[in-house]
């Protein structure tokens, strides 16, 4: 359903794709998405909504797919993301949130996803990423973060930390206030 113009779907439109594991939505004009819109495509394995105008996902509209394990939402206009959006996505791998207007991440925003191992933040407003913004369990998570405007401060010392045991960040980040600077060498006053 790519480049189809879709602005609008109904409820009860999936009704009869029980069986459906890959949709693609992406390319399309969705300003928003229905709370209810997924309840009847409950094996889906990978959704796709890039590249389209979403300014908010309700929260809980991705509960009812307990298989999705890949999440794109890259280019859309989201500015706010919070970890009700994500309830239920237990056996979500990577989420892609790329090229949005997301400004900050509540802490927890995505403790409700264990087996989580990539986060595609690039090209977005971030500032800074909170502590607790993930649990890092017994396994690697690879954030991508490329191109916000990160200030490096005390509030990202447990991302150097973690840097050393779990976390990898692909590709490279730049500083705000230490542009020559690479962010994991820098003395933020962690302890």
């Amino acid at each position: 359903m790519v480049f189809f113009q879709i602005s609008e779907i109904e409820v009860g439109a999936f009704r009869y794709l029980e069986r459906l594991f890959y949709l693609d939505l992406g390319i399309n004009d969705l300003g928003s998405i229905n709370q209810n819109i997924f309840t009847d495509v409950p094996r889906l394995e990978k959704l796709l909504l890039d590249d389209n105008k979403l300014t908010d996902i309700p929260d809980d509209v991705f509960e009812n797919l307990p298989l999705l394990e890949k999440l794109n939402l890259d280019d859309n206009l989201l500015s706010e993301i919070r970890p009700e959006m994500f309830q239920g996505l237990i056996r979500l791998t990577e989420l892609s949130l790329n090229d949005n207007r997301i400004t900050d991440l509540a802490p927890g925003v995505f403790l409700n996803m264990p087996n989580i191992q990539a986060l595609k933040l690039e090209r977005n407003q971030l500032q800074t990423l909170n502590e607790g913004i993930v649990d890092d369990g017994d396994r690697r998570i690879y954030f991508y973060i490329e191109d916000n405007p990160i200030v490096c401060d005390q509030n990202i010392c447990w991302l150097q930390e973690g840097f050393k045991k779990f976390i990898r960040i692909a590709g490279y980040f730049v500083c705000v206030n230490h542009p020559d600077d690479l962010w994991y060498t820098l003395d933020l006053g962690c302890e």
